[in-house]
């Protein structure tokens, strides 16, 4: 049952299926005898408030697309079920796969997977950009079989772009990239921790960065506890390829790499640490 509400009038409407967040609903009411009122518009939104104790609920693919058009600052959004996006990916954009989101709030999975995901975009991944303060916690990415995420910037089995900070979660599948490509993220100014990635990741442009876990660390940002059994390859001249960090201007803590490595310049952790403030701490290849 829905209910909207204008001039006074409330009406209840008893639908087939129920409505995904963001579709549009317009309304024109007759009385016998009487002309029609006025088209009267409603979007429909997330379930929830989004706030910690009632965060806006997920539990479809287009409630994860809403979250791109939700201005509400500082939201609070929970994963209510496994999604598999495969479907929503054939009827909405065979050619490019999914439209990656972005976050402006807190997004907790639950525990649970996103599965079917890949995509071809400039900044590839689950999410495209975490705005700084936004944080992804407790969620796990299964990428699709014989498919990639792929950004011709950026790629991250997360996010793109980090200026947030990812906890607990994982990635399994193919993530290839332009300037840089990693297992969580492409590129990171916030912090990654007690995440773990499986499959591979690559990059075939000149001066690549691509880790397991992250492809560049930025200064000041962090990489700590985290495990990475991926394989990382880069093919373009002056790349950097490594279990953890393709590149590094911050810190790195804690973390274990076991996959395969290749390319122009590699490591098992980090391929180049640079500036007085990248540092390596604890970690084993």
């Amino acid at each position: 049952v829905y209910t909207t509400q204008a001039a006074g009038n409330i009406w209840n409407l008893m639908l087939d299926e129920p409505l995904q967040a963001g579709n549009v609903v317009n309304i024109i009411v007759q009385a016998e005898g009487k002309m029609p009122s006025y088209i009267i518009s409603q979007t429909v939104s997330l379930a929830g408030s989004g706030t910690e104790s009632d965060p806006f609920v997920i539990s479809t693919p287009e409630d994860m697309q809403a979250i791109s058009s939700d201005n509400t600052e500082n939201a609070c959004y929970k994963l209510a079920n496994d999604i598999d996006l495969t479907e929503w990916i054939e009827t909405n954009s065979p050619a490019d796969g999914w439209i990656p989101v972005t976050l402006r709030g807190t997004f907790d999975g639950g525990g649970h997977t996103i599965s079917g995901l890949w995509c071809n975009a400039e900044n590839g991944g689950l999410f495209d950009k975490l705005v700084p303060g936004a944080a992804v916690k407790n969620v796990k990415v299964s990428i699709a079989d014989g498919k990639a995420v792929k950004g011709s910037n950026y790629a991250g089995g997360i996010v793109a772009i980090s200026m947030g900070t990812i906890t607990n979660s994982t990635v399994t599948g193919t993530i290839e990239g332009g300037s840089a490509s990693g297992g969580i993220a492409g590129q990171s100014s916030g912090s990654i921790s007690q995440c773990y990635t499986l499959g591979e990741v690559m990059s075939e442009t000149g001066s690549a960065k691509a880790g397991g876990i992250v492809g560049e660390n930025q200064s000041g940002s962090s990489v700590s506890d985290c495990y990475s059994s991926a394989d990382i390859t880069t093919t373009g001249d002056d790349s950097y390829a490594a279990g953890i960090a393709g590149y590094n201007y911050g810190t790195i803590e804690r973390c274990y790499s076991e996959g395969a490595i290749s390319g122009y310049a590699i490591a098992g952790v980090c391929a180049y640490n640079n500036g007085a403030d990248a540092k390596v701490v604890s970690c084993v290849a």
